[in-house]
Protein backbone atom coordinates (compact mmCIF):
# COMPACT_ATOMS: atom_id res chain seq x y z
CA UNK A 1 0.00 0.00 0.00
CA UNK A 2 1.90 3.19 -0.87
CA UNK A 3 2.09 6.12 1.42
CA UNK A 4 0.29 9.07 0.96
CA UNK A 5 2.55 11.60 1.50
CA UNK A 6 6.38 10.64 0.46
CA UNK A 7 8.76 9.90 3.37
CA UNK A 8 11.25 13.11 3.76
CA UNK A 9 15.36 11.91 3.04
CA UNK A 10 17.32 12.42 6.12
CA UNK A 11 20.34 12.76 4.33
CA UNK A 12 20.10 13.00 0.57
CA UNK A 13 23.67 12.03 -0.04
CA UNK A 14 23.23 8.67 1.82
CA UNK A 15 20.54 7.32 0.02
CA UNK A 16 20.90 3.33 -1.13
CA UNK A 17 21.86 2.48 -4.38
CA UNK A 18 20.98 -0.57 -5.12
CA UNK A 19 23.92 -2.77 -7.19
CA UNK A 20 23.53 -4.67 -10.36
CA UNK A 21 24.02 -7.99 -8.55
CA UNK A 22 21.68 -7.02 -5.75
CA UNK A 23 20.00 -9.93 -3.56
CA UNK A 24 18.19 -9.70 -0.39
CA UNK A 25 21.30 -10.21 1.65
CA UNK A 26 23.98 -7.76 0.16
CA UNK A 27 27.05 -9.98 -0.86
CA UNK A 28 29.25 -7.75 1.09
CA UNK A 29 28.07 -8.91 4.86
CA UNK A 30 28.99 -12.71 3.88
CA UNK A 31 31.87 -12.05 1.70
CA UNK A 32 33.50 -9.60 4.22
CA UNK A 33 32.83 -11.93 7.22
CA UNK A 34 30.51 -9.50 8.43
CA UNK A 35 28.24 -12.08 9.28
CA UNK A 36 30.14 -14.06 11.26
CA UNK A 37 30.75 -11.06 13.40
CA UNK A 38 27.18 -10.61 14.24
CA UNK A 39 25.21 -12.01 17.12
CA UNK A 40 21.84 -13.86 16.34
CA UNK A 41 19.98 -10.39 17.53
CA UNK A 42 22.20 -8.43 15.41
CA UNK A 43 21.18 -10.82 12.21
CA UNK A 44 17.79 -10.36 13.16
CA UNK A 45 17.91 -6.82 13.27
CA UNK A 46 19.41 -6.61 10.33
CA UNK A 47 16.60 -8.72 8.50
CA UNK A 48 14.20 -7.01 10.15
CA UNK A 49 15.11 -3.79 9.06
CA UNK A 50 16.13 -4.75 5.33
CA UNK A 51 12.14 -6.14 5.27
CA UNK A 52 10.88 -3.09 6.53
CA UNK A 53 12.40 -0.75 4.33
CA UNK A 54 11.66 0.64 0.89
CA UNK A 55 13.96 0.57 -2.00
CA UNK A 56 15.59 3.68 -0.36
CA UNK A 57 16.23 2.30 2.74
CA UNK A 58 13.57 4.60 4.29
CA UNK A 59 10.89 3.08 6.97
CA UNK A 60 7.95 4.34 8.98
Amino acid sequence: MPLKKPLTLINPHAVRRIPPSFAWLDHRLRSNGFLETFTPSEIALYFFLTLASDQQGLSC
